[in-house]
């Protein structure tokens, strides 16, 4: 419910900056404080420096993050992007800001805080209660002193306590015994009037009957004639804008998976040696199923009654041995046992180590062959005579129904151990021999691959680039890596002509460039760009016309007010802001100004290149609310109210903090200088 309000969470961009990167967080206010670094800044917060080091973490981690959630789908061209950094950077500012202020205004953690704190998660709990010596198990194990992770968690906290209380439901109560976890909310710290709550619902709710007539430019584009000096004098008055960017030819070895499997051979010792050493790999162990017959005994039996049971159980094992067939019937007419005896007292497969009663595991694998039966078999519970149903002994699948999965896997492993000695060579051949990739091609046997049209920002069009366009290529999106193109407009490779260093463009798959060709900033022949300007003019005049016919005909419309509607109007919608209907936001606004009293109306707006006419019909406003849809309301429009406080309340500590971005933010952003993912050497 209320869609509108979850569409038009400007405010909530500030909550979805902090969800980012969970994971990072600042060890502790002091350890932020007296963090130095040699690298450059790129943010700085009274006084105190945010380094590129602390961004290229947060970005490492990020990045990773992405790489496991997406597996193979992982695309660093589509994820490593200037918006992504711009985010990231806003993040680590806001909590550097926040760890300083919480520095420099006392914030800090109880001992209570702190306890309470640590006993509350779950990892450091044993059967739902917290366990010291888990905690310590658990610490550890990741190689932290409980001091150092006390130090840590009491840091955070502080931090916590800057702008976490504003907007939060409270209860007054019990955040002065437990101020870290309140478990009752039942107030907030702001509030939004309900006269605004009901205002909002009413136009939320208000519904209007309309139909559209769309006039598309698509429609008009056929008849619109372009010529070649329509062509001409757009390109001598706006060619500029087409003006191409510097860009290279570049030449450039792959080393991956599938380079390094190539010519790895599989010998049949290799098959052999495997199949020997993991034969339990390929192993199906002995499995045994059991049936019994249980003739119970009462714990304060007397002797007498317990030499009465074990004569029953003799006899009855007697008979079964007579007919192994006829046992199950046996079980069901004399096992005291209720939970096996309906079912001819199948036990099911028994595992010799986990079956709760040990002697009837024992003699279920001392039978020698299916149909035996045992002896009686003591227990607590009284006497049992066991037979083993069903044994399926333990099998070893044959070498050759398994050759070929051995194969594969030994070739894996082989091509493992050859990308890591490939990998060795290669950064020894680029960085040795800086001015060729032929040694690489020579020793390694790896391709060498070429690719035009790579600028700094991007890949060029593929008419510009011409043959061999990277925009076109297989490897396109690793080389619009901006690793990638940083690499290759480094002053070393572009000017002196060397190899760049070697990039890891994801797990197991390497790249080394070199440029062979570089294009200056130039306009482009008019030849190689008519037909783009040609549909750039078409595209204009046809939304044009469609404008201009749209206007006349709302126009006519509005000055007729025609009793029927005239031919072109689309089905019958009922819209409200909270059911757009797929409207656009513009449309949908010039919808919500027609009220009450001004319906039936025509209204107009421009859509994109299009124009759109909508026949108002009838505006129905809300109906009484109910005390649910207005509480549910109020809640979202209070916690968006208390968000914006605590946005707020950050630009607030910027400016006290003096808090601002440096010039080494932008090349931050634009993937220039060092990077998270840098060169493997």
């Amino acid at each position: 419910m209320f869609d509108f309000i979850r569409n038009h969470k400007r405010w909530m961009q500030f909550i979805l900056l902090l969800l980012i990167l969970p994971s990072f967080v600042f060890v502790g206010v002091q350890g932020y404080t007296t963090y130095v670094s040699q690298d450059q800044d790129v943010a700085v917060v009274d006084g105190e420096p945010v380094t590129r080091q602390m961004f290229d973490r947060m970005l490492g981690n990020a990045l990773e993050q992405e790489r496991q959630r997406l597996g193979s789908n992982y695309d660093p061209a589509q994820v490593d992007t200037p918006a992504l950094r711009s985010a990231l950077l806003d993040s680590l500012l806001q909590q550097a800001v926040i760890a300083q202020a919480a520095s420099n205004y006392r914030f800090s953690a109880s001992d209570e805080a702190l306890r309470r704190h640590i006993a509350q998660q779950p990892y450091f709990q044993q059967d739902g209660r917290f366990s010291p010596e888990r905690y310590r198990d658990v610490l550890a194990s990741q190689g932290l002193s409980t001091s150092d992770y006390e130090a840590s968690v009491r840091g955070r906290i502080a931090i916590d306590r800057v702008v976490e209380p504003i907007g939060a439901r409270i209860d007054p109560q019990q955040a002065a015994q437990n101020p870290w976890n309140p478990v009752k909310p039942i107030d907030v710290s702001v509030r939004v009037p309900d006269s605004v709550v009901r205002a909002l619902y009413a136009a939320l709710r208000e519904t209007r009957d309309i139909q559209v007539q769309s006039f598309k430019a698509a429609d008009f584009a056929p008849a619109i004639e372009i010529t070649q000096a329509d062509i001409q004098q757009w390109y001598d008055a706006n060619g500029e804008a087409l003006r191409l960017p510097e860009f290279v030819d570049v030449e450039y070895v792959v080393l991956d998976e599938a380079a390094a499997r190539a010519g790895v051979e599989v010998s049949d010792d290799d098959i052999q040696s495997y199949y020997d050493q993991n034969k339990s790999l390929y192993s199906t162990p002995e499995r045994r199923r059991a049936s019994h017959i249980q003739i119970s005994v009462d714990e304060k039996a007397s002797q007498a009654e317990r030499d009465a049971a074990l004569a029953r159980a003799k006899a009855l094992a007697e008979e079964a041995r007579k007919d192994p067939a006829a046992f199950a019937k046996l079980a069901r007419e004399n096992s005291q046992d209720v939970g096996s005896a309906a079912n001819g007292g199948d036990l099911g497969w028994i595992d010799r180590a986990s079956f709760p009663v040990t002697s009837i595991a024992e003699a279920v694998y001392a039978i020698p062959e299916a149909g035996g039966v045992s002896e009686p078999v003591p227990s607590r519970f009284g006497y049992h005579v066991v037979q083993l149903s069903t044994l399926e002994k333990a099998q070893v699948q044959p070498l050759a129904d398994v050759r070929s999965t051995i194969a594969e896997e030994v070739r894996t492993q082989k091509a493992g151990a050859r990308f890591a000695e490939q990998a060795g060579k290669l950064t020894s051949l680029v960085y040795d021999q800086r001015d060729s990739l032929q040694p690489v091609t020579d020793t390694l046997g790896l391709k060498i691959r070429r690719a035009s049209g790579v600028s700094r920002n991007d890949l060029v069009d593929a008419k510009a680039a011409g043959a061999d366009a990277a925009i076109s290529s297989p490897d396109a999106a690793w080389l619009n890596s901006a690793r990638v193109r940083q690499a290759v407009f480094a002053n070393d490779v572009l000017k002196d002509g060397h190899n760049t260093g070697l990039i890891e463009l994801e797990p197991n798959k390497l790249i080394a460039l070199r440029v062979a060709k570089v294009h200056p900033s130039a306009l482009p022949e008019l030849a190689l760009v008519s037909d783009e300007i040609r549909a750039k003019l078409r595209n204009e005049r046809a939304s044009e016309a469609a404008r201009a016919a749209g206007k006349a005909a709302l126009a006519g419309y509005q000055a007729e007010k025609p009793a029927t509607l005239p031919h072109g109007f689309g089905e019958k919608l009922e819209v409200s802001r909270e059911r757009a209907m797929g409207l656009q936001p513009a449309l949908l606004d010039a919808i919500s100004a027609v009220h009450v009293e001004d319906a039936p109306a025509f209204v107009g707006v421009e859509n994109g290149p299009d124009y759109e006419v909508v026949y108002v019909a009838d505006v129905t406003p809300a109906g009484t609310p109910n005390a649910e849809d207005l509480n549910t309301l109020r809640g979202q429009l209070d916690f968006m109210l208390g968000e914006g406080e605590k946005a707020a309340t950050l630009e607030a500590l910027k400016q006290v903090l003096n808090a601002k971005l440096l010039p080494e933010a932008q090349r931050v952003i634009a993937g220039e200088g060092n990077d998270s993912q840098g060169n493997a050497s």
